[in-house]
């Protein structure tokens, strides 16, 4: 203890560092009242100063890092102002001081830790990042934190460094885990709460011999296991004094024995007496709420039962569209040391990825899941960290809303096929229905295109025996006029002859035909409609319908002109018509 009457007693009470170097001296640095050197032999301590007036003096009064090198050389970090190359000899320094404007100098003038790897490769840790020390260059090579850099260090309060027995370097950051060097010195790997560690303020770093490191934090104490990367959790729960331990506070003894200082005692242990729990907790399904409300066993809701047994034991949750916001409870049956369980689960069908938790949240929420088959897949842990192989599981269905469903998608197929057949159909029945028209239209201009030739050689057949009687009238005329003749008979039996081929009908079977395909038949239908008509009669309506002459008419009956008027007379009777009903309107219309 410091005695201010006494000059050779330690500076200070608040002692940061303790140092044994190759010679078995003991130096300490203490907070705010230098460097410490304790002699055996006299019990005195020789004190090592900061004196603004030496420029070899120690750059600062408060000492927290101390090393001598595999080269004797004696470093001393300061807490305030650099690093300083020290000779125990002479008690002199050179000094090594942050300039924040000079990217060659120190990386920053709080010290943490000063520490030589295997490799020679002296490491200084501060509180704005990691320097690598050449000295022979007398150059520093920084290692700061960057968000933009996935393997940068993960924090830049740098609280302790530890090698291996595999020569990995490990950086302990107060904030940002465990951080791994990479071989090249390049890059880092970190090792932090989402890996398992309870808390990222790692305070020292110690390896046991059994392959793994052992790691105090403001958390308790972890090891980590260096071949697996298992990480298994000690807190107060399990015998510790406290879970709060103190930076660089720690020591690995020659029997085995590890050291850790905490606020609330040293604690000490050996790695391989730790008792192990590899044994794993019963896992069951405590409580299923739907809309907040806990779901009783066996109880319709919406006309269904979605449990039909106590949910620690069912198989299955039925639940509806309308019920797909639902929220699932578990626990692991571990009484001994519950805090250290944690848990990880996935809704198989909805999320192929781990949800992990600790032992302060043990449920999970869906909300708005489409219809369809899920399986809730749960694990957890032991006390030891590992996880449990066989996990449990509840399958979950959802009913989908009825337009979801696959026979209201295949009902909707069948309705859309039958649309497009009728749309087909009905594109099919107009096309046909297009060319009958057409086809129709084709036919009636052909059977126009005949009745206007049968109608043209009517009429050109009709006027030719009008023509053909009329000249054979005037002969019969003009023989009539002609002198005495030697023999009358022969003259007389001439003019019969020539009155035989005026009356001869012998066309008129196949006019007769000719006529009804051109006029709708009309001769048949008088004859029909009229049956006391007589060819005479049928001849005249043919003629009146072909609207001709009088004059043309009574040539084609052989009668005279003033005979026709006799016979439309004859024939208006026959039809009996009325006086004011016109004979070639009423055989236009008929």
């Amino acid at each position: 203890m410091n005695n201010p009457s006494d000059p050779r007693s330690i500076s200070g009470n608040i002692v940061k560092v303790v140092y044994r170097d190759g010679r078995n001296d003991l130096w300490l640095g203490t907070f705010g009242k230098g460097l410490n050197r304790f002699e055996k032999k006299t019990g005195k301590f020789i004190h090592y100063n900061h004196n603004p007036n030496d420029p070899q003096s120690l750059t600062h009064e408060n000492i927290w890092a101390i090393l001598e090198d595999s080269g004797s050389n004696f470093w001393v970090g300061t807490l305030g102002d650099g690093f300083n190359l020290f000779d125990v000899k002479s008690g002199k320094a050179i000094r090594y001081i942050s300039d924040f404007s000079n990217p060659n100098s120190i990386i920053h003038p709080l010290i943490t830790i000063i520490f030589e790897d295997s490799r020679k490769n002296l490491w200084i840790g501060t509180e704005g990042g990691l320097d690598l020390f050449k000295p022979e260059k007398n150059k520093f090579y920084h290692y700061r934190h960057s968000d933009t850099t996935a393997t940068s260090i993960s924090n830049n309060l740098i609280s302790c460094i530890f090698e291996d027995s595999h020569k990995n370097l490990w950086i302990g950051t107060d904030g940002g885990g465990m951080n791994k060097l990479k071989d090249d010195l390049k890059g880092f790997s970190v090792v932090s709460v989402v890996d398992g560690l309870p808390n990222n303020s790692i305070q020292a770093i110690q390896e046991d011999d059994e392959n793994c490191l052992w790691i105090s934090t403001r958390g308790g104490i972890s090891r980590y296991n260096l071949n697996t990367g298992h990480i298994v959790n000690f807190d107060r729960f399990d015998g510790l004094p406290g879970n709060e331990f103190n930076g660089n506070s720690s020591l690995h003894a020659k029997n085995g024995k590890l050291y850790f200082g905490s606020s609330q005692g040293l604690c000490s242990f050996f790695p391989n007496q730790i008792e192990r729990d590899t044994t794993f907790p019963t896992l069951v399904f405590t409580s299923l709420k739907v809309y907040n409300s806990t779901v009783e066993t066996s109880r319709k809701y919406n006309n269904r039962i979605i449990i039909n047994k106590n949910i620690s034991f069912a198989e299955q949750i039925h639940l509806s569209y309308k019920e797909n916001v639902f929220a699932l409870e578990f626990s692991a049956l571990e009484y001994s040391a519950p805090s250290k369980i944690k848990y990880r689960y996935l809704l198989e069908g909805f999320n192929n990825n781990w949800t992990i938790t600790d032992h302060t949240q043990r449920s999970t929420t869906y909300t708005n899941l489409e219809g369809g088959n899920y399986k809730f897949i749960l694990c957890s842990t032991n006390a030891e960290g590992e996880w449990n192989p066989v996990p449990v599981t509840i399958e979950i269905i959802i009913d989908p809303p009825y337009w979801k469903t696959l026979w209201f998608r295949i009902l909707l197929i069948l309705l859309l096929i039958g649309i497009i057949f009728i749309i087909y159909i009905y594109n099919i029945e107009r096309h046909r229905q297009k060319l009958r028209e057409e086809s129709l239209r084709n036919e009636k201009e052909i059977v126009r295109q005949r009745n206007d030739e049968l109608r043209s050689e009517i009429a050109s057949s009709t006027m030719l025996i009008a023509q053909k009687n009329e000249v054979l009238q005037q002969v019969i005329t003009k023989l009539g006029e002609l002198g005495p003749i030697n023999n009358k008979s022969e003259l007389n039996e001439s003019i019969s002859l020539l009155n035989k081929e005026i009356d001869r009908d012998s066309y008129w079977e196949q006019f007769h035909y000719n006529f009804d395909r051109v006029y709708m038949n009309l001769l048949t239908r008088l004859k029909d409609n009229f049956p006391e008509m007589t060819r005479t009669n049928l001849k005249l309506c043919a003629y009146l319908r072909l609207n001709l002459s009088s004059k043309e008419i009574a040539s084609l009956l052989n009668i005279t002109v003033s005979g026709i008027d006799k016979a439309r007379n004859r024939l208006r009777k026959k039809l009996n018509l009325e006086p004011n009903v016109d004979l070639y309107d009423f055989l236009l219309k008929f």
